[in-house]
């Protein structure tokens, strides 16, 4: 404990970068037209991109980063005097504690593990100046089931190794076993739980700034 207390007393400012190659997992995923037709699912890509960017703090054994990403789509079309308007937006939110198992200084190989958590916070919206109430109600459906199908939460943990580039610069290689899980629930089919387990490479850079 009071390593990591000290460690908080003698944090400094972290940024940095992950880059996720593609492979033919993700070519097979699309191929399969398992991306849903909203695009903005964990799953999808748009929401999460190969290239991150992520802040944080740390010493030199443990950190925190913390990342977030936002994607939206709005579509609105005039007929006459009746206008509709469809949209669907995600936020993602990221946060992550590492621990290393050497001092950070220039020359020197750093190995380190982390965990953390994500969310994704979904936003769906279906409205016409010319539907009947019956119609928006349909459309409603239609907006929350969009909504689950975006929003959805998920933990990872891995380890990874860096390299003291300078006092200031680290790059190295990060591999993490992924979990996600989003759910839904209608009054015909009740209650669904997805859940996805997958493992990711990055290939990483950290600045202490």
């Amino acid at each position: 404990m009071w390593p990591l207390l000290l460690s908080v007393s003698m944090a400094g400012t972290w940024m940095g970068a992950d880059f996720v190659p593609s492979g033919r997992g993700d070519a097979a995923w699309v191929a399969s037209e398992e991306t849903g037709e909203n695009l903005l699912a964990e799953t999808n890509g748009l929401t999460r991109p190969p290239l991150t960017i992520w802040g944080g703090f740390g010493g030199d054994r443990h950190g925190w980063m913390f990342g977030i990403s936002a994607t939206q789509w709005t579509t609105t079309q005039y007929i006459g005097q009746q206008q509709t308007r469809s949209h669907r937006g995600a936020i993602r939110i990221s946060a992550d504690h590492r621990r290393a198992f050497r001092q950070q200084k220039p020359d020197t190989l750093i190995p380190w593990v982390h965990f953390g958590l994500f969310g994704t916070i979904p936003t769906a919206i279906e409205r016409s100046s010319g539907y009947t109430s019956e119609e928006q109600e349909a459309m409603d459906t239609v907006a929350k089931t969009a909504r689950q199908e975006i929003g959805g939460i998920g933990i990872r943990a891995g380890t990874g190794i860096e390299f003291g580039l300078t006092e200031n610069i680290y790059p190295g290689v990060r591999y993490s076993i992924v979990t996600h899980q989003n759910r839904a629930a209608s009054d015909e089919a009740g209650v669904s739980v997805h859940t996805m387990t997958w493992t990711e490479g990055a290939i990483t850079i950290r600045f202490v700034l």
